[in-house]
């Protein structure tokens, strides 16, 4: 940590000198200075435009004194004012923009429930008379539970909604709901210029995600907080401290409707939550925290007064004494704050400048730091620890940490047996060209004790396109990646083999395919499955692309075809014993309007040289979710059904709701739609559940929004719906007569008068807000 951040105060103090020698003429007697600067330098009067629309009635004047342009220990903090200036007061629950046709006809005020209501669609009868049961979470990796909002062990569903935890019995919700609310307290501030005392803002828990083993529940949860105004004397912390994040773990071995979980155990986490899984009882989380260097470099840019008329050297001397004399100190507040020296440094990847180079040296001192020379912005975190251990009598949770400085976001992470790798997009440095090209780089970690531990690191060119474009297959991680060259505009598409090392270090290439799809295509989709892979490219033409993978070294395109319109999500199908890939997308219809249309393709590979369409459907304005959530997607093997959901918006109506499908080895053709409840009224409360469906003892039970929903899977009758929202603020409604222009007008011009007209008295929560 110190040495990258010496590299950093380097790249500073250099950065400096190139661009602020205009401090080296600074006046320490002249307050002033800069003004004969500017005459000689650019040849005008600094002062020019000072007073110009002093006599103009229409114009404000300018009474703002003069913005120094040093500052010293005696003037006003700029860094605090910053800082302060960066904070913003906590924007209201804003109801809907416009009003959406059906409305609602359950009285809100009434029970949760509401049971035996008529079928919403189409009905269709099974070809499958054998209950079936498919309720597990959607995963790409066998053994591996996926982190998800809705979770299922057959007997209960467990919902995140917000703040607060729902749970209802798997076949009959009828029988009553457990709710849970969140440990954490929120605080609200009412905002008065008057007032001298900060206020510590604090948001409402709220549910990331949850992991389910046995009898515990774990829920992952953050909140948001900020003080404003900072109090004086006020020492920010280095790591990002506005989300807290914690896990909850409750016991569900005995659950009784009615009551809410007992929770067990509880404990605080580093940053925000990225991912996450479990393997049987073991929790694996992955976060990210950022830190705050500016507390580090802020004495180091020319402008401060400690450097008023130095030359260039003598800035770079007396500059580097200063980062000299606090970079200790840093690194040290900075590895407590992270927690790090409990957990040892064994469990740390050691700090990389995520930059490499080709036709050349990585050592080569002429290679250009491409980093800005920031490599250590932030910090992935992965905790790992027993859902089902005896937890300390204080409800404390024994974990353990590892993790790796980055210097920017984590992109992707990808899950396999025993292994995780977190994705960070880098540089290389191209020594024949003197170009540089975006780079993504590689941790993994082996996960197959109790700890995570850093075991190997490589690179491929590009960029991925989401968590389906690695994948790990003996012995070996398949990536595959989209490369953009900047100064030409084409494109790379391919994919890459690397060989993870038995010792753990470096994974090399020891393979990779020729360019895949056309010329400028982009990889929109991609599946792995065992030796071969799937892929989908996006451009001037779409196609369908199958890959050799049996071969390590030898990768190869073995068929492709053409077809219109695209697919951004690809799963295996089985049907009838025969395997299909299901392409989940979308098809422009009318290219004078650009309408496209919901397109669901089943790809036949049995002749991987010649795959074929055995089937499509299109659905007119509609989209779904199954594009890029591929837990929103539920195929049941048994009864050969296909669930997604929709929302369309035709004619100033919209409609949300899930689509069940009769999939044939020839066909794809619509069983019924569930259409959910319509959201007119403004007034749901500030939660919101992500599509999700599952199926127990042959009931379909789909959830989005606010709403659930429970119908026979043979004929898609309703047998019960259950409202989330009942009891929560915003649940009375109030139906607004809404000027969506006139809003929409005022607001472009910074004026708020929006027409609301309620049709009954408001109603106000508890602290006085509509």
């Amino acid at each position: 940590i110190v040495e990258a951040m010496k590299h950093y105060a380097n790249s500073i103090i250099m950065e400096q000198v190139e661009s602020s020698e205009m401090y080296a003429s600074c006046d320490p007697e002249n307050d002033d200075w800069y003004s004969a600067y500017y005459e000689e330098h650019y040849g005008y009067d600094y002062h020019y435009w000072e007073g110009y629309y002093d006599d103009d009635d229409d114009s404000e004047k300018n009474n703002d004194t003069e913005f120094d342009l040093f500052y010293d220990d005696g003037a006003v903090d700029i860094s605090r004012t910053k800082k302060q200036v960066r904070s913003s007061s906590p924007s209201m629950h804003h109801k809907r923009n416009a009003p959406l046709p059906r409305p609602r006809t359950t009285d809100k005020s009434s029970s949760h429930i509401r049971s035996n209501g008529p079928s919403s669609g189409q009905q269709r009868s099974s070809t499958s008379s054998k209950p079936e049961d498919n309720f597990h979470t959607n995963t790409p990796v066998d053994g591996v539970d996926p982190a998800d909002k809705v979770k299922s062990d057959g007997k209960f569903v467990y919902a995140a909604y917000g703040d607060v935890l729902y749970v209802w019995n798997a076949t009959d919700a009828t029988q009553g709901v457990s709710i849970t609310a969140m440990l954490g307290n929120a605080t609200d501030c009412h905002w008065n210029e008057t007032e001298a005392e900060p206020c510590n803002y604090v948001s409402k828990p709220k549910i990331q995600a949850l992991l389910l083993s046995g009898g515990r529940l774990t829920a992952i949860v953050d909140q948001f907080s900020y003080v404003y105004p900072l109090p004086e004397n006020y020492t920010s912390p280095i790591i990002s401290v506005s989300t807290k994040l914690s896990v909850q773990v409750y016991d569900v071995s005995n659950l009784k409707l009615g009551t809410p979980l007992k929770m067990l155990a509880h404990e605080e986490l580093n940053g925000s939550f990225v991912d996450g899984h479990s393997v049987e009882d073991k929790a694996l989380i992955i976060s990210q925290v950022f830190f705050d260097l500016y507390q580090f470099t802020e004495d180091l840019y020319r402008y401060n007064s400690q450097y008023c008329g130095l030359s260039s050297s003598e800035y770079t001397a007396r500059a580097a004494e200063v980062a000299a004399s606090k970079v200790e100190a840093f690194a040290k507040q900075l590895v407590d704050e992270l927690k790090l020296i409990n957990n040892g440094c064994s469990n740390i990847f050691q700090v990389t400048m995520m930059q490499g180079s080709s036709n050349g040296t990585n050592g080569n001192s002429s290679m250009p730091d491409l980093t800005g020379g920031n490599l250590i912005s932030g910090f992935t975190q992965v905790t790992t620890f027993d859902m089902a251990s005896d937890f300390g009598s204080d409800g404390s949770i024994s974990l353990s940490v590892a993790g790796a400085f980055n210097e920017g976001w984590i992109s992707v992470t990808s899950v396999g047996d025993g292994f995780i790798a977190t994705v960070t997009n880098g540089y290389t440095y191209d020594f024949s060209t003197e170009k540089s090209y975006y780079n993504t780089y590689l941790l993994g970690f082996d996960t197959t004790g109790a700890t995570a531990e850093p075991f190997c690191y490589g690179s491929v060119p590009g960029w991925l396109n989401n968590k389906f474009s690695l994948d790990l297959w003996d012995g070996h991680l398949r990536v595959a990646t989209t490369a953009y060259d900047d100064w030409t505009s084409n494109t790379s598409n391919k994919i890459f083999v690397l060989r993870i090392p038995e010792d753990g270090s470096f994974m090399e290439t020891v393979g990779e395919t020729e360019h895949l799809g056309e010329d400028n295509d982009s990889i929109y989709a991609v599946r792995f499955i065992e030796k071969g892979a799937y892929v989908v490219t996006y451009g001037a033409v779409d196609p369908f692309i199958i890959v050799d993978l049996s071969d390590h070294t030898e990768p190869k395109t073995v068929g492709e075809l053409e077809i219109p319109g695209h697919s951004s999500y690809l799963q295996k199908l089985e049907v009838d014993g025969e395997h299909f890939i299901l392409g989940i997308g979308s098809q422009i219809t009318n290219e004078t309007t650009w309408e496209s249309s919901l397109k669901l393709t089943l790809f036949d590979v049995k002749d991987p040289s010649s795959p074929r369409v055995a089937a499509e459907h299109l659905a007119a304005n509609l989209s779904t979710d199954a594009e890029y959530d591929f837990q929103a997607i539920r195929y049941l093997t048994e009864s050969k059904k296909l669930v997604i959901p929709f929302s369309s918006y035709v004619d100033g109506i919209s409609t949300d709701g899930f689509m069940v499908f009769d999939v044939a080895s020839d066909e794809i053709e619509l069983a019924y739609d569930i259409t959910l409840p319509s959201e007119t009224d403004y007034c749901w409360y500030e939660a919101s559940v992500p599509p999700r469906m599952l199926v127990v003892q042959s009931k379909l039970t789909t959830v989005k929004g606010h709403s659930v929903v429970n119908a026979d899977l043979s004929t898609g009758s309703v047998v019960w719906e259950l409202d989330l929202d009942v009891g929560f603020n915003y649940s009375v409604c109030e139906i607004y007569e809404y000027d969506y222009d006139e809003y929409y007008y005022n607001q472009s011009w910074g004026t708020y008068s929006p027409t609301y007209v309620p049709t009954r008295p408001p109603v106000s929560d508890d602290d006085g807000a509509l």
